[in-house]
């Protein structure tokens, strides 16, 4: 028996010898004969017994970097996109697999429909489920008839059925229904990641099973697009990829830092199959840089309902906005927004790329140049289109003889007047960081004599929006110019940092006497002149509990230009514009809008818009909170007619109110403090009846209360308590907003 034994190890250890050097020989066998050909020591094509090797090129790219916001939000990213495919031949014909597909089929069809709106249910009803019952009923007949002749009988049968099975089987293969092509510069034309997690998510069998490659004959295509996360969200001025590959805004301006490294490879091919180098197993590529740029997420959302709403109210062809720091020329909001089928959307930069002729906004610079030479004070006297008024005057309500005999009057020729605005830096190159920017044509083009009243109130000259914007902060900005920009810090893939500061143009574009009369004008604007739309009337100061003077919000200058379209100026037809800077005594941001093709002026179009925009900033600017003053808070606080009063003070604490609670008693009602320092004053209330007590108190407060005195509470409504009728136990609450 041991004998035996021993025979058969020794029998399989020789055959195992046997085989150990067969694989060794094929090993050097392949080595000598085909080792220069796998390391792709040849050229282009090499052919070696029954393999054929070919060499050609590709090409690994590094990711697109990121654009954040100044808080660290993502603005613009890389992201996958699909083509999705749906195959019948991927589904099965086991019972298994087409009970399992069946059950969910039609939550497929939703997702398919969903997708391509445009296509009906009926056409994946037909495409989809019905197709596949036809296909697996055909394959179920023939597996039928093979499972039925198994024995030596019915061998050619089952021959014939097995042959027509896979037949109908490779019928299908490779036949597959386009569900959606991606379109890379369409966004609302792309599968996203989170539709296919859906499919994958539909077709697992357990909620926790998502690796199971079982998609219910979905298949995907992936790739990789640039995409603003946002969507609108100064989409023109952070940029995208237009048809020809090339992109726009401050993604076309960095392209050379955005972009990933882009390295070419080569590549072994056997047979038409790809076999990798060792070579191309080591390539590494760097990604590109990351971009933080200084646009604000929450004054953007801002600045763009703001514009946007106004737009639609008017129905017009575009209108832009901007927000800028005043201190830094950070451009914390631009929002650029042209009317298409789909809606107003923000693929033009019109506030960068594109020069309109200013109107009366340009009035600033005419004004600043006047009182900058000495020879016109505010208080003088011009020749008006309505009589003589002062030059203040003339500015406030934009007389443009009054703005022409002023600029005249300090200079008597175009080219004194050409050369004081080169001194105010008005033509200097703000370097914009977005792709073809565009630059001011206002002091270098020869003009005529003739032109001087036309350039004097903003014709005839031609400058981008946001130059405009820049000299008005450097008005508000006591006369030093800052130049606007948009991206505060570069990282590398290294990890360094590189961090743009504020630049300075012009430490002072005018003298700070003619700064300050200038001020004072463009706050007149607001408050008596062309802009009185543009007043928040809840904004004040006060000094002492017995004097308030008035402080505008905003001061600014409004314009509006006719348009010039094929040659002429188109009658009733203009760009409104409104500069300003809020708060008006301590200005923090320039605010700039520009609506075109309204047949109204800027004081009832664009000054509005600013106003808004300036309310909402102020309010949610915590920093700013020291410029609400008084009657602001009295007049915009919540209203509370009834309150639990720990709760009440805390909230108000909360929101900077000073509160005085004069009483003990814990439900208060809050009001206005006369004569105090406090600006809210809480009331103790002592009514008698429960019903008045509880007018305007919470369904919280009046249910706690009634249940309290034995009553069962019923609520009708909702809101605060409007009314309350007692029927025996029984109190039934009605509640109103």
């Amino acid at each position: 028996m041991k004998k035996k034994l021993s025979f058969k190890l020794l029998f399989v250890y020789f055959l195992l010898l046997v085989w150990t050097v067969v694989i060794i020989a094929r090993m050097f066998s392949l080595t000598l004969r085909m080792g220069d050909a796998y390391r792709g020591n040849f050229k282009d094509t090499l052919t070696v017994g029954n393999r054929f090797f070919q060499i050609d090129s590709g090409f690994q790219h590094g990711f697109r970097g990121n654009v954040y916001s100044s808080e660290g939000e993502l603005l613009s990213t890389t992201i996958p996109i699909y083509d999705l495919y749906w195959e019948m031949a991927k589904v099965g014909v086991k019972p298994k697999d087409s009970v399992f597909f069946m059950e969910r089929v039609d939550s497929l069809i939703s997702i398919f429909c969903r997708l391509t709106p445009k296509r009906s249910r009926d056409f994946y009803e037909e495409k989809v489920k019905r197709a596949y019952l036809d296909y697996y009923h055909q394959c179920r007949v023939q597996q039928d008839i093979i499972d039925a002749n198994k024995d030596h009988k019915g061998k050619k049968v089952r021959a014939a059925a097995k042959a027509r099975l896979d037949s109908l089987k490779f019928a299908q293969r490779n036949r597959y229904l386009i569900v959606r092509i991606s379109v890379d510069e369409l966004p609302q034309t792309w599968v996203r990641s989170s539709d296919w997690d859906r499919i994958r998510y539909l077709f697992s069998e357990t909620e926790s099973e998502m690796t199971r490659q079982y998609y219910g004959g979905c298949r995907v295509d992936e790739r990789f697009v640039h995409h603003n996360v946002y969507d609108d969200y100064a989409a023109s001025v952070i940029g995208f990829m237009h048809a020809d590959r090339n992109y726009s805004g401050v993604e076309g301006y960095y392209d050379s830092l955005l972009s990933g490294e882009n390295r070419k490879y080569r590549r072994l091919l056997v047979n038409r199959v790809v076999v990798p180098l060792r070579e191309t197993q080591l390539l590494q590529v760097k990604n590109g840089c990351d971009i933080t740029t200084t646009i604000d997420v929450g004054m953007q959302s801002v600045v763009e309902k703001a514009l946007r709403a106004q737009l639609e109210r008017l129905d017009v062809e575009w209108g832009c906005a901007l927000l800028m720091e005043v201190k830094t020329g950070e451009i914390k909001a631009i929002s650029n927004l042209t009317k298409t089928p789909q809606g107003y959307r923000d693929y033009v930069e019109h506030a960068i790329t594109e020069r309109y002729e200013p109107g009366s906004t340009f009035k600033l610079i005419s004004l600043l140049a006047a009182l900058d030479s000495k020879k016109i004070d505010t208080g003088d006297m011009v020749d008006c289109e309505k009589g003589r008024h002062t030059l203040r005057w003339a500015f406030e309500f934009s007389d443009n003889d009054g703005l022409y005999e002023a600029a005249r009057t300090g200079y008597r020729t175009l080219n004194q007047f050409f050369l004081k605005m080169h001194q105010m830096g008005l033509d200097s190159n703000l370097e914009l960081e977005v792709v073809n920017a565009a630059t001011p044509d206002i002091t270098k083009t020869k003009r005529y004599e003739s032109d001087y009243h036309s350039i004097s109130h903003g014709y005839a000259v031609v400058a981008p929006p946001v130059y405009m914007a820049a000299y008005y902060n450097a008005v508000a900005n006591n006369g030093r110019f800052m130049r606007p920009y948009l991206v505060k810090e570069v990282l590398y893939p290294d990890g360094r940092n590189e961090k743009r500061r504020p630049t300075v143009i012009k430490e002072r574009i005018a003298d700070p006497v003619t700064l300050s009369k200038a001020r004072a004008c463009m706050e007149g604007v607001v408050a008596t002149g062309t802009a009185r739309r543009a007043q928040d009337a809840y904004y004040k100061r006060h000094k002492d509990d017995s004097t308030q003077n008035v402080a505008l919000l905003l001061a600014g200058k409004t314009g509006t230009a006719q348009m010039f379209e094929n040659g002429r100026y188109v009658q009733n037809k203009y760009n409104a514009s409104f500069i300003g800077y809020f708060p008006s005594d301590k200005p923090v941001y320039t605010c700039m809008v520009l609506i075109s093709g309204v047949s109204r002026d800027a004081g009832v179009v664009a000054a509005p818009v600013c106003r808004d925009i300036a309310e909402k900033i102020v309010n949610r600017d915590l920093s700013m909170r020291q410029f609400v003053y008084r009657d602001a808070l009295w007049n915009k606080y919540p209203s509370v007619a009834f309150g639990y009063a720990p709760d009440l003070a805390l909230v108000y604490r909360k929101l900077g109110y000073r509160i005085q609670y004069p009483t003990k008693t814990p439900w208060v009602g809050v009001m206005p403090a006369t004569g105090r320092d406090s600006l809210l004053v809480m009331r103790g209330k002592h009514e008698a009846s429960l019903e008045r007590l509880l007018l305007g108190a919470s369904a919280k407060d009046a249910v706690y209360l009634l249940e309290r005195q034995g009553y069962k509470v019923r609520l009708k409504g909702a809101g605060k308590v409007s009314g309350i009728s007692c029927q025996g136990k029984w109190a039934i609450v009605t509640l109103k907003n």
